[in-house]
């Protein structure tokens, strides 16, 4: 994860340089102090967008990089929900209030983009971490997991444990994210060739209630599903609740 870090401090380069001379100096005597000034800090911002431990990994990643730079202040954020985009809007905006030089961020989606669109006219070096927005030209860099490569070996994987005319259904993560569509586009690819039915796709914003409920609702619809497919981790928690509660066995029954 430091590489996250490593990334927004080699795109803040470009925002720093050296020290410049007084006017008039010009090698004359002066008066100034021999000590040298206080070095002001340079300010990042970090930004997550729900508390989940994937996500507490990458804070405890920054914190231990920041504390290893005495010339940097770390700012830290995180929204309540995946579709929190007005909250993850107001910490952009905070941060470029407080003159941050650089934000890594987990985008919630494309809602955020003219916040981050005013944050790099402002200045700011925005590196996404996690999720692209693949349709954004503003950011330095990206720092993320290949998604739809990730989709396509869980679909490969249910490939090998599933057999024709086996069921599936699939709770999806927040709507029009890319990362989080790639996920299932690339699982029904790997998926391709065998005879599995999707019986149903439901968004949950991943969100662990809302993943409980999806899958309630499938397991009613379908008691008898072969497998259960998560864009996200914390619906799957609420799944596997879920199935408990149905009083399926979990050996009975395929969740990725």
């Amino acid at each position: 994860r430091k590489i996250v870090f490593i990334a927004l401090a080699v795109s803040l380069v470009a925002c720093t340089g050296s020290p410049t001379s007084a006017p008039g100096s010009q090698g004359a005597a002066t008066n100034a102090p021999t000590s040298a000034a206080p070095t002001e800090k340079i300010k990042i911002g970090r930004i997550t967008k729900f508390p989940v431990d994937f996500f507490f990994t990458i804070e405890n990643a920054a914190k231990a990089w920041a504390a290893q730079h005495p010339d940097v202040e770390l700012i830290t954020g995180q929204g309540t929900a995946g579709n929190d985009h007005e909250g993850q809007i107001a910490i952009i905006e905070s941060m470029v209030a407080q003159g941050v030089k650089g934000i890594a961020v987990t985008p919630t989606g494309p809602q955020v983009q003219p916040a981050l669109d005013a944050a790099v006219t402002a200045g700011v070096k925005i590196v996404l971490i996690d999720n692209d927005l693949p349709d954004w030209n503003g950011k330095a860099a990206v720092v993320a997991t290949d998604n739809h490569a990730g989709g396509v070996l869980a679909g490969e994987w249910l490939k090998g444990v599933l057999k024709a005319g086996d069921t599936l259904a699939v709770l999806e993560g927040v709507a029009g994210v890319p990362a989080l569509d790639a996920r299932v586009k690339g699982m029904t690819e790997g998926l391709a060739g065998l005879d599995v039915t999707i019986v149903r796709q439901l968004p949950t914003d991943c969100d662990q209630v809302k993943g409980q409920t999806a899958a309630e609702d499938i397991l009613t619809a379908y008691p008898d599903v072969s497998a259960i497919y998560g864009a996200c981790g914390p619906p799957i928690i609420g799944a596997l609740e879920a199935i408990k509660n149905a009083g399926r066995s979990p050996d009975g029954i395929v969740v990725v």
